[in-house]
């Protein structure tokens, strides 16, 4: 039986882009600072934001609206306890009044007061095996979330989730088209060569596939390699 080509998973493929740095000044990059720099204008209270991506032990901070916001997810990652971490992680949510009374990650609490950040939100954005994010958004003063506030930080979680899924899968879109190109390639070789019709040509590449358990785009590219 013909197998499909394996097309990875469309979050996985965001994070790993994401996290190596590959994705930015792109559409993607450019949709995530769009909706961090949202947060800030239309989230009363907020006045710095990002995105944290964690993927195989590996994280960045992506689209922050300031330095600060780099380095106090570096300070959450070197002590491993903050807010984002934990939001990513665990919690579809995670709320912080004020940094200055917070008892849950004494340590980071205690450098962000310090760096003159009081209260955090954090949304969970992919609740998907070790593939984490979080949207998240810090003010200078603390301050109780109403429920408004925290609707528009769950919508522009939202988004960027469906940011982060849609652009990968307009590579994945790239990426069958180049398939099927490749297919078309091997199937005129094998016209020409054997001097067969298309149908015929196609018949042998599905029997090749299905013969050596190998997906139709590799056999195609081996054609086309060795003709």
């Amino acid at each position: 039986m013909t197998q499909p080509v394996k097309v990875e998973d469309p979050i996985r493929s965001a994070m790993v882009e994401l996290i190596k740095g590959d994705a930015k000044d792109t559409a993607l990059e450019r949709t995530l600072a769009s909706i961090t720099g949202s947060a800030v204008e239309l989230i009363d209270g907020v006045d710095f934001a990002d995105v944290l991506v964690m993927h195989g032990g590996e994280a960045r901070s992506v689209a922050a609206t300031a330095a600060l916001i780099v380095e106090l997810d570096a300070a959450q990652l070197s002590l491993a306890q903050g807010p984002c971490l934990e939001a990513a992680a665990r919690g579809a949510m995670i709320r912080c009044t004020d940094m200055r009374d917070e008892h849950r990650w004494p340590a980071f609490a205690a450098v962000a007061a310090a760096a003159g950040v009081r209260g955090t939100l954090s949304y969970q954005l992919i609740p998907h095996h070790n593939q984490l994010g979080a949207l998240n958004l810090f003010g200078r003063e603390p301050r109780t979330v109403d429920r408004e506030s925290e609707a528009m930080g769950a919508l522009l979680a939202t988004m960027a989730t469906v940011a982060m899924m849609t652009a990968v899968s307009m590579e994945q879109f790239k990426t069958a088209l180049a398939g099927r190109d490749l297919i078309g390639q091997a199937k005129g070789i094998l016209m020409n060569h054997y001097t067969i019709d298309a149908d015929r040509a196609f018949g042998m590449l599905r029997e090749l596939s299905q013969t050596g358990n190998i997906p139709l785009r590799t056999i195609a590219q081996r054609i086309i390699d060795t003709f």
